[in-house]
């Protein structure tokens, strides 16, 4: 795949690594945009949560203000609850009970997440309502023993999480009991009154056991559970308007990319190219320019282009004249060369036919110094005049002897020189 890409044009190669990246960026933004909004919108619904559950429990310390300031009426309230539970009646029908802090407080939240179709439970162990106990092993029961053991631990009354097989957010919030609640959940021994026949049985004015709490513990918690479905609907729908947007976008700013490169780049790179190609393979007229008329990049190597071949044509002009000059002196040369085998020739010629006489004329004054030396033995009577000629004879043909060997000297000098001059023609034609 790499060999295949490095194969393509300069302009695809751009056009595919721009396109890439446009889609690289989407996708990252994306993946990155995505899960920030999908975060934002689940941020949004704990923030609903907290602020419903937020309100049960400002009503409820309303509703407690007004037990500790005497606003309620509660001796009367509770006289009325123990005739109506001695009679067989249901506490919870009781103005008593409704008027009840905890109770105050979730009631109204009921009634206005059943207006916002909204999903509100008032959790808790040791409920008195078993309705109200979480099922064991659940993750609500999970939920608020967690929630439990951070507001023991003082770490905060609230708590959240997603439970995954249900796809919803669950909100807790925990529900402390104050003063306003010890008549109920204090401790017998001090919170206790006693009955009708003056004893203290540890059972409260409703006749449930009175679980010895102190304030500020914990009791069950206000939970809203939202689910998650419309937040993922909303993230989809984002998704999808974002993907409506982008992806013309993307799609234009490609089709612009590739109307422009190929404008500004692969159009002047194939002339550029085409230009070089034809100087390179057509004509060989290194005479031709391509003058550029653009200041970028391309129109900077069309000129550096154009100075090469100017430089190159300044070489070979220089070559050929420096050729030309060598042409014109081997000429000369070989001219010279020509006659001077020529004249080497002719010397060589006479230096063989003076060598010739040379030794005929030595032939002849031997026989002459040979007769003369016979016609002395002959006729004693010659003398002195007879030794003088032959001593001249002798020393004439000594003289002859040396200006022999000085010929054949001179001969082989000359055929040397001859050699010579045929190694300067074979060079001569070298250089042609």
């Amino acid at each position: 795949m790499l060999k295949a890409f490095a194969s393509l044009r300069i302009g695809t190669k751009l056009i595919i690594a721009v396109i890439a990246l446009l889609v690289g960026v989407v996708v990252a933004n994306y993946a990155v945009v995505v899960p920030a909004y999908s975060a934002s919108a689940e941020r949004a619904m704990v923030d609903k949560a907290a602020a419903f559950t937020a309100v049960a429990d400002e009503a409820k310390n309303a509703a407690s203000l007004k037990f500790r300031d005497n606003s309620v009426n509660v001796p009367e309230l509770l006289a009325e609850a123990e005739q109506a539970v001695a009679s067989g009646g249901d506490y919870r029908d009781t103005r008593f009970y409704r008027s009840i802090p905890v109770v105050v407080g979730w009631e109204a939240a009921a009634k206005a997440a059943e207006r916002e179709n909204i999903d509100f439970r008032v959790p808790a162990f040791d409920a008195r309502n078993d309705k109200n106990t979480p099922p064991a092993g659940s993750f609500r029961e999970r939920l608020l023993r967690d929630l439990t053991d951070q507001t023991k631990a003082d770490k905060g009354d609230t708590i959240w999480r997603i439970d995954e097989a249900t796809n919803t957010l669950h909100y807790m919030r925990a529900i402390r009991l104050d003063d306003s609640c010890m008549s109920c959940h204090g401790d017998p021994a001090r919170y206790d009154t006693r009955d009708a026949s003056g004893a203290y049985d540890s059972r409260d004015a409703l006749g449930f056991p009175m679980e010895g709490w102190k304030p500020g513990d914990m009791h069950g918690a206000y939970e809203v559970a939202l689910p998650l479905g419309p937040k993922d609907a909303q993230v989809a729908s984002f998704l999808q308007q974002g993907l409506l947007v982008t992806a013309p976008l993307v799609l234009v700013a490609g089709g612009l990319f590739v109307a422009v490169s190929r404008r500004l780049v692969s159009r002047p790179l194939d002339q550029l190219a085409g230009a070089i190609e034809a100087i390179a393979t057509g004509d060989g007229d290194l005479t031709r320019r391509l003058r550029p008329t653009r200041a970028d990049e391309v129109g900077r190597v069309a000129g550096r282009f154009d100075a090469f071949l100017d430089r190159l044509h300044t070489i070979i002009r220089d070559v050929a004249e420096a050729t030309r000059q060598v042409a014109g002196a081997s000429t000369q040369i070989a001219a010279t060369s020509s006659r001077m085998a020529e004249n080497v020739s002719r010397q060589q010629h006479q230096a063989t036919q003076v060598s010739a006489a040379v030794e005929q004329m030595s032939a002849s004054v031997a026989e002459v110094a040979r007769k003369s030396s016979d016609a002395s033995a002959a006729s004693a009577g010659s003398g002195q005049d007879a030794t003088k000629g032959g001593q001249i004879v002798e020393n004439t043909v000594k003289e002859i002897r040396l200006v022999a060997q000085e010929v054949e000297r001179s001969a082989q000098a000359v055929a040397a020189l001859g050699a010579k001059s045929e190694q300067i023609g074979r060079i001569i034609g070298v250089i042609n």
